[in-house]
């Protein structure tokens, strides 16, 4: 009877944990959803105040080994940036950012939240749970180089060949609450486009021949990865203040991360953190 009752006991006692649990992660991912339907009712939904910097940086290795670049002559600098920075060299600084800054507001705005553009010294110095700022502090776009290669291993002879591409590369860092030494964070994102490499190599007669293929980016892709900084930037934003809010809500108890699907609007929740900045240690 004592075997019996404890093998009971210990059933009844396992059933209540599953349940606890099951219970908890009901209630989180329920506050999960209160923080997105919240966003609707304009008393309640979350205001961002932010400022974009507008000055836009450039980065390229090739370009940067050179000493005293900017001590050249114009058109010899001129000659540089056409050979070692094709990209950046032929896009307007002015138009990618300010597609970059609208995209980045519509965005925003798409999730609910109140935007307020605001220069950084006239963000409010109080927040709470509802206010934030972010501010865009430093924007990039970085040319690099990488090196690619198609393999073949035959008659126990490995041929490699080796060809280097070009990739760009759109930056931002994001300073959350700068003002409030307790909450305030700095993000990091990033969107690249490259060269696609494609083809293989064969033998004839043991003599390796190679067929490829590039696809080179153009300077088009460049503002297509800032668009897509815009539309990521946004989406890591909202799910970093749900996964705040959730946080608080569940008194620090919850370990999950809830990510919010940007087209169907369906929250998920995983162990591990996904769609969300880097986050840079200061």
């Amino acid at each position: 009877m004592k075997t019996l009752f404890k093998g009971s006991y210990s059933k009844i006692f396992i059933l209540i944990i599953c349940l606890f649990c099951s219970l908890n992660s009901i209630f989180a991912q329920g506050y999960a959803v209160e923080f997105k339907k919240k966003q609707t009712d304009s008393l309640k939904q979350d205001v961002v105040y932010l400022y974009i910097n507008p000055k836009l940086y450039f980065s390229n290795p090739k370009i940067d080994k050179i000493q005293r670049f900017d001590a050249l002559d114009e058109d010899i600098q001129k000659e540089l940036l056409a050979k070692y920075s094709p990209i950046s060299n032929k896009i307007n600084d002015s138009i990618i950012i300010n597609m970059f800054s609208t995209q980045l507001i519509k965005y925003l705005e798409s999730y609910n939240f109140k935007v307020i553009s605001s220069k950084p010294e006239d963000f409010p110095k109080k927040l709470d749970q509802r206010h934030h700022t972010l501010n865009v502090a430093q924007i990039e776009l970085e040319e690099f180089s990488f090196e690619d290669s198609l393999v073949s291993n035959e008659y126990n002879k490995e041929y490699s060949h080796k060809k280097t591409l070009n990739g760009v590369r759109f930056n931002t860092w994001l300073l959350y609450n700068e003002s409030d030494t307790t909450s305030k964070l700095l993000f990091f994102n990033n969107e690249e486009a490259k060269d696609y490499l494609e083809g293989f190599v064969y033998f004839k007669n043991k003599e390796p021949f190679v067929w490829y293929k590039k696809t080179t980016i153009t300077p088009n892709d460049a503002y297509k990865v800032a668009y897509q900084n815009a539309i990521t930037s946004s989406q890591y934003f909202f799910n970093f203040l749900m996964n705040k809010y959730v946080w608080i809500k569940s008194n620090s108890t919850d370990t999950n991360y809830y990510s919010m699907d940007p087209k169907t609007k369906i929250i998920y929740s995983s162990p591990e953190p996904s769609d969300n900045f880097d986050i840079i240690e200061q």
